[in-house]
């Protein structure tokens, strides 16, 4: 990039100018105050259109790695079929994954083909189930409710032992579909039990993030809380492990109240849960907690209890 001066030159010359051959912006600032200077700043960039900065040797390997990606994305080919191998059925799914007791249900393309169930993520590209049917040993589904939201789930158990959860748009048609399959490639799956699948699965009425005050020097720790089959659980990102485990029932009662936590954080509003048999408050700060106390308070009012 050659430096050039052209006083005559106008906007169209100068955007040429950018896009063709480059800009060097060179800025030397120097401010001062009662002529002593404080504050110095050495600007050197360059400006240009992606052809010329690859042709000066500059963002080579971001652009092609970049148009690779953006090649991937267009082409439907990147999925792999193997030869002879036929989709049946597409439509938008999701599959669960779990870390501790966080569970996240991951959104995605489902095919159903001739050979295998494969769910795939677009962007970036992720293939986030890919199950041969003559992989599959058992298939089942049962209703599951998840922080509010009711919605049927296809379990398919693998040879192995491990279970595939997927949530289909259209569950019945999807699992009409892979039985359909299933039976004409000859493979006899077990069926597996509603009633089992949901005691292994049990409902979450709530989740999420919360700061839990552990009562030691460390103070506050984050993780995620849930309440699951009538007990409130929380699991420390900071301990990867369940720190709190408890039946609803066994609270002698739950409020949410104004307190002091530290300087930087200053009053906030806290859930307290308090367990009978005179066991320490458990205490646990976040931006929903009035929610948390309304789910809690269902829940006690159920099993005949109360909250404060």
């Amino acid at each position: 990039m050659e430096p050039m001066i052209d006083t005559r030159a106008g906007m169209g010359d100068l955007l040429e100018r950018v896009l063709d051959r480059g800009v060097i912006i060179k800025l030397d600032l120097i401010i001062s105050v009662a002529g002593i200077p404080l504050v110095g700043l050495s600007l050197h960039a360059a400006l240009a259109s992606i052809e010329t900065m690859n042709a000066y040797g500059m963002f080579g390997d971001w652009d092609r790695s970049s148009r690779a990606e953006a090649a991937i994305e267009a082409d439907p080919a990147r999925l792999r079929w193997e030869v002879g191998e036929s989709v049946v059925l597409e439509q938008f799914a999701m599959v669960r994954g779990e870390q501790g007791i966080v569970r996240s249900w991951r959104p995605g393309r489902a095919y159903l083909t001739n050979r295998r169930v494969v769910l795939v993520r677009q962007a970036p590209f992720e293939i986030l189930v890919s199950v041969d049917l003559g992989d599959i040993a058992g298939i089942g589904a049962f209703a599951h409710l998840e922080a509010g939201v009711t919605s049927e789930v296809i379990c398919l158990a693998r040879s192995d032992g491990e279970l595939v959860l997927v949530r289909a748009r259209d569950a019945e048609l999807f699992g009409a579909c892979l039985t359909e399959l299933l039976s004409r490639g000859g493979i006899n799956v077990a069926q597996l039990d509603s009633a089992q699948l949901r005691a292994a699965f049990p409902d979450h009425s709530a989740e999420s993030q919360l700061w839990h005050d552990s009562g030691t020097e460390v103070g506050w720790r984050p993780g995620w809380a849930a309440i699951e089959d009538g007990s409130f659980t929380f699991w420390s990102d900071f301990d990867q492990r369940r720190v709190v485990d408890i039946r609803i029932s066994d609270l002698d009662r739950a409020s949410v109240q104004r307190r002091r936590l530290s300087d930087p954080l200053g009053e906030r509003d806290v859930l307290c849960l308090v367990p009978r048999g005179g066991q320490p408050e458990m205490v646990f700060a976040g931006k929903d907690v009035e929610q948390w106390l309304a789910e809690i308070s269902r829940v006690m009012a159920g099993d005949g209890s109360g909250a404060s």
